[in-house]
């Protein structure tokens, strides 16, 4: 503001206004400053011709008595230093102390600074020079050739049938060797007047005590007839063979299973057990299955009948093998009749244990039949051969006599 606006009554009164506003009360040289500005401004005022003296003395609370301004200003500076701090009070004559709040500052902690670490100087490590061994190459050693090891089929004991050579001329000179089988069958127990039945217990007893033994005069009769029954039993196998289509191994695997099913002094049960394994071959239901498991036309052979996958458990586990000889026991002969005769006693396809609570017992300590045969079916065997001859099963049903015509008793 310039000091020609002051002269002015207007300006002067603004003037009034402005320093009452709170923005003056500041610290105490921003106050000392404000209080000598406006003393300066009256100086002006007093000094100013143009200005009454009453005129200014209406705005400004100041005393109209002579003042000494410049030994005034000086006393009131020299009063502001020794005042406390805070700053003049414009509303004063001169100025009031305004305390102002202390502060106290804490002391500043300096925070030393870490030490620094340092630097861990890596130890000069001389470097290892690995010096290259020398490969030596050693010949590899080419696996000596084995040579490959064939295994061989493992082939079944075939049945041994073997004739007294001390009776070779004696057979011979009876034309006995010519006969068919039927003949032979009759010839043996007419010329030594044995039953059939005893006749088989004899030779599986060797001659031992046994109701077959006792039948026999004496045991140079019996190795004379064992002779015979040899040969006659060395055609029925033959005969077998070509009647079914098998070999002289399959026939033994045949004769051992029927051995663990029936046991092994059961010449009635083992006709019967291998019965039942004909009428399989008859049911088309059960060829149907056989050539599922093997091929067609595998269905009407004995042979695959019996080694289908379950059918036959002394197979399956193979606990048939611990036979050795079967033409040693009745049971087989049994079987060999069977299949020589083909002669159907009953319609069964199947057996259990004879402990099984189902079935039907037909022979006395024979398994449990079952299964009756009702899809028939005629078999290629059926048209083999002619033969015929007489032979009593031992039912509990009763006896039945196989021969020329079928008989029951």
């Amino acid at each position: 503001m310039k000091l020609e606006d002051i002269k002015n009554k207007k300006a002067l009164l603004a003037l009034k206004e402005t320093l009452k506003e709170p923005r003056f009360r500041q610290s105490l040289k921003c106050g000392a400053l404000s209080f000598i500005c406006a003393l300066n401004i009256v100086l002006a005022t007093k000094s100013d011709n143009k200005v009454k003296e009453e005129e200014t003395t209406e705005y400004l609370t100041v005393s109209l008595e002579p003042v000494d301004i410049p030994t005034l200003i000086e006393e009131k500076i020299d009063e502001g230093k020794k005042a406390p701090s805070g700053g003049f009070n414009y509303r004063s004559k001169f100025y009031s102390p305004v305390e102002t709040p202390v502060i106290i500052e804490e002391p500043i902690q300096e925070i030393e600074p870490e030490p620094e670490e340092e630097p861990v100087m890596e130890e000069d490590v001389p470097e290892e020079t690995f010096v290259e061994e020398p490969v030596i190459e050693t010949p590899i050693e080419e696996p000596e050739e084995t040579p490959e090891v064939v295994e061989e089929p493992i082939i079944e004991e075939v049945p041994q049938v073997i004739v007294d050579s001390n009776y070779e001329q004696k057979i011979a000179d009876t034309g006995f060797i010519d006969l068919d089988i039927s003949s032979m069958h009759s010839y043996i127990l007419d010329t030594y007047g044995v039953t059939y039945e005893d006749l088989i217990d004899a030779i599986c007893s060797d001659y031992s005590v046994s109701e077959g033994a006792e039948a026999i005069r004496n045991r140079e009769d019996f190795l004379e007839i064992k002779a015979f029954f040899n040969i006659l039993t060395n055609a029925k196998i033959n005969y077998i063979l070509a009647k079914h289509n098998i070999t002289l191994e399959e026939l033994n695997v045949i004769f051992k299973t029927y051995l663990g099913e029936n046991g092994e002094y059961n010449y009635s049960e083992g006709y019967v057990c291998a019965n039942s394994t004909g009428n399989r071959m008859h049911s088309a239901s059960w060829i149907y299955d056989t050539d599922k498991a093997f091929f067609e036309g595998a269905g009407y052979n004995i042979y695959y009948q019996i080694t289908a996958p379950h059918q036959y458990s002394v197979y399956t586990t193979g606990s048939y093998k611990k036979f050795s000889e079967p033409l040693q026991y009745s049971t087989t002969y049994g079987v060999i009749d069977y299949l020589v005769l083909g002669e159907s006693i009953h319609n069964y396809c199947s057996f259990r244990d004879k402990s099984s609570s189902k079935g039907e017992q037909l022979v006395r300590r024979g398994d449990k039949y079952r299964e009756l045969l009702d899809d028939y079916v005629e078999n290629p065997c059926d048209t083999y051969g002619d033969v015929n001859y007489e032979i009593t099963i031992h039912l509990l049903s009763g006896d039945i006599v196989i021969g020329k015509e079928l008989v029951r008793n």
